[in-house]
């Protein structure tokens, strides 16, 4: 059963809610959106490699230790962020989410990133294709190739924000999916 996210909260933002997220966090250049709580498995090395080529890029940093980014830091802005109350607003205020991670199971984060029409720069795992299904904002590299990734990532900066992203699977729906799973009616 795939995971699911609100559309309700989940969703494309106004301009002026992009303005005032990004605003809020003093980006004026391509901005890029890394969760890495555990660098070696989320690929901070790799995303470090791969912006050592894409340069000029602000890289929002949210629950990553401070080894990793340090390691950002040497090729790229970094605003980092210990958590975050709302990774809503954080999607709307950057160009594309990176997901250059070694293994994933079903990517939560990057569902809740297409649902707001930010663009995703990923590594090419089973789970994470099967996560962006059918989306066109989804841009794919090898694992741990940065350069790769470089391109990913001026690919999915340089997407249309136009087209509308795929409809997130709501709470709802999912939960349709594992009473099915379990031949129980709702």
């Amino acid at each position: 059963v795939r995971n699911a996210v609100d559309p309700a909260i989940f969703r494309r933002p106004s301009v002026a809610e992009r303005a005032a997220a990004r605003t809020a966090l003093g980006l004026d250049g391509p901005a890029i959106l890394f969760f890495g709580r555990d660098p070696e498995l989320k690929g901070a090395d790799t995303l470090a490699a791969a912006l050592a080529i894409f340069r000029g890029a602000t890289v929002v940093t949210v629950a990553t230790p401070e080894r990793a980014n340090a390691q950002l830091g040497e090729v790229a802005r970094v605003i980092a962020l210990e958590r975050a109350d709302d990774v809503r607003t954080l999607m709307w205020a950057c160009d594309v989410l990176a997901v250059p991670s070694r293994g994933e199971g079903a990517s939560l984060v990057l569902l809740e990133a297409l649902a707001c029409g930010t663009p995703v720069a990923a590594s090419d795992l089973p789970a994470l294709r099967e996560s962006a299904a059918g989306s066109e904002m989804a841009f794919f590299a090898p694992a741990g190739d940065g350069a790769a990734l470089a391109r990913a990532l001026a690919v999915a900066v340089a997407a249309p924000c136009e087209p509308e992203p795929a409809a997130p699977r709501s709470p709802e729906r999912w939960a349709d999916d594992v009473l099915a799973l379990y031949g129980s009616p709702r």
